[in-house]
């Protein structure tokens, strides 16, 4: 009614976009707009070394600053972590399988994003092992494709909209 647009995530967007730019990870972290949200997807060599759940240093400058954005901007959203990993087996005492690697990858940076004041109850970390490849990791023959495989490694953020608060019954 004659005044300007604005995409209904478009500050927090920007936000995160100019903070990404600012600690010179724009080609590591990309950053999406939807109706219901936003997604942030990074390369899992970024955050986490192979077999690891701890978070890397450049990870963890990103996710405090990211946090500072989301405390603010976020609020009455939810948050999903998502842990990617590639398929190559991993059996360890500490992660028997992909499974448990890829949700403690999201753990840790849901457990920041915690400490750091985002509300538990609107966060989800999500462990995914390699079930929703973006490329394929190894040839028609079996042989592992290395950059497709890091590719496949990744944590994706993605802040939504909590359409579960508007389905509950009014007291």
């Amino acid at each position: 009614m004659g005044g300007k647009y604005q995409r209904p995530f478009e500050d927090m967007t920007d936000a995160i976009r100019n903070m990404i730019k600012q600690i010179q990870l724009e080609t590591d972290v990309s950053v999406t707009e939807s109706e219901d949200g936003v997604a942030i997807k990074s390369r899992g060599t970024l955050f986490f070394d192979s077999g690891s759940a701890t978070l890397s240093p450049a990870a963890s400058d990103l996710i405090d600053r990211l946090s500072e954005i989301l405390v603010r901007e976020a609020k009455g959203m939810k948050i999903y972590v998502e842990g990617h990993t590639d398929d190559n087996p991993i059996s360890t005492a500490q992660y028997p399988s992909n499974w448990e690697l890829s949700s403690a990858r999201a753990g840790a940076i849901v457990r920041v994003l915690e400490t750091k004041g985002f509300d538990r109850v609107r966060l989800r970390p999500l462990g995914l092992a390699d079930t929703e490849s973006l490329v394929p990791n190894r040839t028609p023959s079996g042989e592992a494709i290395p950059l497709n495989q890091a590719e496949n490694r990744r944590i994706l953020i993605r802040i939504q909209k909590d359409l579960s608060a508007s389905n509950k019954p009014s007291p």
